[in-house]
């Protein structure tokens, strides 16, 4: 069967999902736990690595399944969003899920939606509906391990119901959706750090030995949880990135181990670190894992979207940098891959992200030229005009230009420029995936 008939059909599937849940997000657990129960508790009969944070957790999340694969395991992996279809958003052993399993799996929710009069008036919502689906398939095939990736902060996340965590991991944490999660820093660390479990194992990022990491120090304390900060432990050296992949070495207490990594960015090294350290706790529950095996894992792992090459010859990158910390961590390796080469970035932004600091901090990081456009049918994509407004006296290349047609920009950006990035929302990315022709 050819990809396009796969892609039509998830798109029916996703269509599916949207018309039986509620708009909108309504944080909360109680939706999610009463269709659980109605559906006989999916989520206790399988044991899960639960991943949140604010960047890297797609990424993390992919190193540790490939790991685990790698070392003779069975996996299921869940994380959101999809670029090209919604079958990306679990694997099982690699491989997507197929349509028609996914929906066997919603139309039983379904009709225990409506037999439920409490579900019926709260109406469970698209991730809600979406994930308790995943949980279900997941524990149809009773995977080895399973990797969970949070979708929004943690406490609240309808991931947050997994009944048998052998390990939380929690990534980066920035600023990201502070409607729901708060404006601070401290405020979206305590919303992820709720995830940690009672007498459980955590990994952190860390923050530099900053407050973060001492918040995360003192919630294990308390809940008598065994703890690592993954920047304290392993510290990185010989980084090199080219378009072909990442090298870089880890060194710990005297250990030196070298990888080579498919994922290509200075920040995914930060993520490899973390999902080193996670295989390394996880081998008292799971002791194939080995050395070999891992780093084999990891340099096949493949994650699209995240300083991916999509087009070799003029280079084209994509990368999903939405907030400051993520457009942070994309200009630390940009620097590494362009050079002396002239660089032009195609942006777009959803309107209610913080676009004006995300484009300062490309201003002020990189020469570059900046073209401004839009998402066709995305309701939320900020204007490409007020992006270049918001962009107009910043330092660039050239004075940023509004190119409201996506392709038109990248062609434009691939004339004018030696190499081009695209970024700013994964929306455009999945958009560049279905509709531009690479010229």
């Amino acid at each position: 069967m050819n990809e396009k008939i796969d892609i039509e059909r998830y798109d029916e599937i996703e269509r599916l999902m949207t018309d039986l849940s509620s708009p909108g997000i309504h944080p909360g657990l109680d939706r999610v736990i009463r269709l659980l129960n109605i559906m006989g508790n999916p989520e206790r009969s399988f044991p899960a690595i639960h991943v949140v944070g604010t960047n890297g957790k797609g990424s993390t999340s992919a190193l540790i399944e490939a790991a685990l694969r790698s070392s003779g395991y069975s996996t299921a992996l869940y994380t959101s969003p999809h670029l090209l279809h919604f079958g990306e958003r679990l694997t099982l052993n690699g491989e997507c899920v197929s349509p028609e399993a996914w929906r066997r799996s919603i139309l039983r929710i379904f009709d225990c939606v409506e037999e439920d009069p409490s579900l019926k008036e709260d109406r469970p919502t698209y991730f809600e509906i979406m994930t308790v689906c995943a949980l279900t398939l997941i524990s149809e095939r009773s995977p080895d391990i399973a990797v969970i990736e949070a979708g929004m902060g943690g406490r609240l996340d309808a991931t947050n119901v997994l009944g048998d965590v052998r390990l939380s991991v929690v990534t980066p944490i920035a600023l990201d959706h502070s409607d729901f999660l708060g404006d601070t820093l401290e405020a979206v660390a305590e919303e992820k750090f709720a995830v940690i479990r009672d007498g459980g194992r955590a990994v952190f990022a860390g923050d530099g030995g900053g407050k973060l990491s001492r918040r995360f120090r003192e919630i294990c304390d308390n809940r008598g949880c065994a703890d690592v900060v993954a920047d304290e432990i392993i510290d990185l050296d010989n980084l090199s990135l080219s378009l072909s992949g990442t090298t870089v070495s880890f060194k710990r207490q005297g250990e030196i181990v070298d990888l080579a990594l498919s994922l290509l960015g200075r920040y995914q090294a930060d993520n490899a670190r973390m999902a080193y350290l996670a295989c390394d706790i996880l081998m008292e529950d799971f002791p194939r894992i080995n050395k070999a095996d891992l780093l084999r894992g990891f340099s096949s792992t493949k994650w699209p979207g995240r300083l991916e090459v999509f087009r070799k010859e003029p280079p084209l990158l994509l990368d999903g940098a939405h907030n400051p910390h993520g457009m942070s961590a994309l200009v630390a390796s940009l620097g590494n891959l362009v050079g002396s080469r002239s660089l032009g970035v195609v942006y777009t932004s959803m309107s209610d992200k913080d676009y004006t600091t995300v484009l300062g901090i490309l201003s002020c990081s990189m020469s570059c030229r900046l073209y401004c456009t839009e998402i066709p049918d995305n309701e939320r994509c900020a204007e490409a005009e007020k992006l270049v407004l918001a962009a107009r006296d910043m330092r660039w290349a050239a004075p940023p230009i509004a190119v409201t047609d996506p392709s038109k920009a990248l062609d434009l950006a691939s004339k004018e420029c030696d190499i081009v990035v695209g970024c700013g929302s994964l929306y455009l990315l999945s958009w560049i995936y279905r509709n531009y022709v690479k010229p």
